[in-house]
């Protein structure tokens, strides 16, 4: 099983976890990955464009960023911030961010309530929608984990969960610390299965929201982020 955690604090090795961490969800998948900063640049770049950075963001530092994009099932791109962890880095926040298949009228946000519950704020038909989903309160609470644990460091990320407004189809993204392995011991993987189980349940609801309409054209690329060759 893919271990996020790395020994060396090498942006080398963290994409190479990445990606099969990727694979034990999508075997099948073709992954491109790219890196910001090293373990010298104590600062970290956004990893999607300036049109899109008001809308997802993370705040704590990091010594330096991996991100992957896949195109199948369906547009994917997930960026993970490292922070050193003694010689090597573990993951203190991931993104994920995927395109679906309708336009929405305007923003939605999850409000993460008290224990495995919430619901969608914003934009009123279609949050009243996502919010009817029976059990997506609990999906999402249980995706969205603020505290990651190295040792006796406890950090604590802004998690969210939101969608954007997009011409080519609403981007559905979400800002998590990273997963414990098997009855919470070991290091750290991806939640990715939750994710796109979430992003499709929502896609498919969306369908029945008033004022959505079906994207023009299905699967249309994520933005490129400034870090993008």
């Amino acid at each position: 099983m893919a271990n996020l955690m790395i020994k060396r604090a090498d942006p080398e090795a963290a994409k190479a976890e990445l990606i099969a961490s990727i694979h034990e969800t999508l075997p099948n998948a073709g992954v491109q990955t790219r890196s910001i900063g090293d373990v010298e640049q104590r600062s970290l770049f956004g990893a999607l464009g300036h049109e899109l950075g008001g809308y997802f963001r993370a705040h704590e530092p990091g010594i330096f960023s991996v991100t992957a994009d896949c195109s199948s099932p369906r547009p994917l791109r997930i960026h993970c911030q490292y922070v050193a962890v003694g010689r090597g880095a573990g993951p203190s926040s991931i993104l994920y961010l995927t395109r679906l298949r309708h336009v929405i009228p305007g923003p939605v946000a999850f409000k993460r309530g008290t224990f495995r519950s919430g619901q969608f704020e914003g934009e009123p038909g279609v949050a009243e929608r996502l919010s009817g989903i029976d059990g997506i309160g609990s999906a999402v609470w249980r995706l969205l984990q603020p505290l990651v644990v190295y040792g006796t460091a406890v950090l604590t990320i802004e998690s969210f969960a939101e969608l954007v407004p997009d011409d080519d189809g609403a981007l559905f993204g979400v800002v998590s610390a990273p997963a414990r392995k098997t009855f919470g011991l070991g290091g750290y993987r991806l939640d990715l299965a939750a994710f796109l189980e979430i992003a499709s349940t929502i896609e498919s609801a969306l369908a029945s929201a008033p004022g959505v309409v079906p994207a023009a054209t299905i699967n249309v690329a994520l933005p490129a982020g400034p870090d993008a060759a």
